[in-house]
């Protein structure tokens, strides 16, 4: 049996095989692949097994070009691709970032316009997120979480307020 897993389209698969005197058997397709509808960025596996004497040579093609490299790469997606969160002053908040893609892709941070965001006291990454405490006011702006792999590179925007409203709203019920 042979498998590809394939993040294309449009793929042809030729089987061939030499004959041995006398017990040569034509190579024959036992379980090809079948016709495929996989949405962009979904992974696509198509299964060959064929038979024959000798056992078949399986090759994959690709726009009529043989496949050599059959590792499996998808380039990097975030969903969603932006998103708006909403805070008040002083506390802690978390922007998610969630990164997809084959091989799976390492998740970075910057505050726009391009400061690069390392873990400290004031910014944790939390796997893919990013944790924000005690956010102040200065702390609003736009946020890029980057997922990068040897297959590329998608960035995903989070616009961070920082609402006084929400602040005032709560020092109202505090007893005076």
């Amino acid at each position: 049996m042979n498998m590809l897993t394939v993040n294309f389209s449009r793929s042809r698969i030729i089987v061939s095989g030499s004959s041995l005197m006398g017990r040569d058997m034509p190579p024959r397709i036992i379980d090809g692949p079948k016709r495929e509808v996989v949405k962009s960025n979904e992974v696509a596996t198509l299964w060959c097994e064929a038979v024959g004497v000798p056992q078949p040579n399986i090759v994959w093609m690709k726009d009529a070009k043989i496949i050599t490299d059959t590792a499996v790469s998808a380039p990097p997606a975030i969903t969603p691709e932006k998103m708006n969160v909403t805070t008040e002053p002083r506390k802690t908040v978390i922007l998610p970032c969630d990164g997809t893609g084959i091989p799976e892709p390492v998740i970075s941070w910057v505050k726009a316009p391009n400061i690069q965001i390392e873990a400290n006291e004031k910014y944790q990454l939390l796997g893919t997120s990013l944790a924000i405490r005690n956010v102040l006011f200065e702390d609003a702006g736009f946020y890029h979480c980057i997922a990068k792999s040897e297959a590329g590179q998608a960035i995903g925007n989070r616009r961070l307020i920082v609402d006084s409203e929400l602040d005032r709203s709560h020092a109202n019920m505090l007893p005076q």
